[in-house]
């Protein structure tokens, strides 16, 4: 008998039994396990969450910055403007109304003008100036930042010039913000 299962003393059928228990033990300890990814995908959710409101309070402050820069202007009319400028760099004479280099180019992309998003962090983020008066560009604004899918977040987050952050639940993310009176019935962060 020349059959490796004979010489070390075992049956095949005793091979196959131990092979099985062993596997059943490693697949109870995967589905304990899973939990634990579970676990770790509601903590990354909630840190996607965390750091999107934190970037909401940020363009908060920058707007006060932008608009005490540039007295006349108001507050800026989206984040593009708050940015570097369409090519990712500030400009060799420095800021400007136009291009007032506070934030990266990143979340003042160039395509960030009224009515587009800027993705950063997993979340995308929008700023929209309102109101017009005496050749100021906007007398409020409203930030609004909405998580790219339900996996990386379930929170839209807002806020206007009252420096308030607010937040609500969502299921689906939005594919267009929300206005600054409906950002005020949201709770406070």
């Amino acid at each position: 008998m020349s059959c490796l299962f004979y010489r070390a003393g075992r049956s095949a059928l005793s091979i196959l039994t131990t092979l099985f228990v062993g596997l059943s033990f490693l697949a109870v300890g995967c589905v304990q396990d899973s939990s634990v990814f579970g676990e770790y995908w509601a903590s990354k959710r909630k840190a996607n969450e965390a750091t999107a409101a934190s970037t909401v309070r940020m363009l908060t402050i920058v707007q006060e910055k932008y608009s005490k820069t540039y007295r006349g202007k108001g507050y800026a009319p989206d984040l593009t403007t708050l940015g570097p400028g369409p090519t990712g760099s500030c400009p060799s004479a420095g800021p400007t109304a136009a291009t007032a280099c506070i934030i990266d180019a990143r979340l003042g992309c160039a395509e960030g003008t009224k009515g587009v998003f800027c993705t950063k962090n997993n979340y995308k983020f929008m700023l929209q100036g309102i109101g017009s008066n005496f050749g100021k560009c906007c007398d409020d604004y409203i930030i609004f930042a909405t998580p790219e899918s339900p996996s990386d977040g379930r929170k839209d987050i807002c806020a206007i010039s009252d420096f308030i952050v607010r937040w609500r639940d969502v299921s689906k993310p939005p594919s267009t913000p929300v206005s600054a009176a409906d950002c005020e019935k949201w709770d406070p962060i």
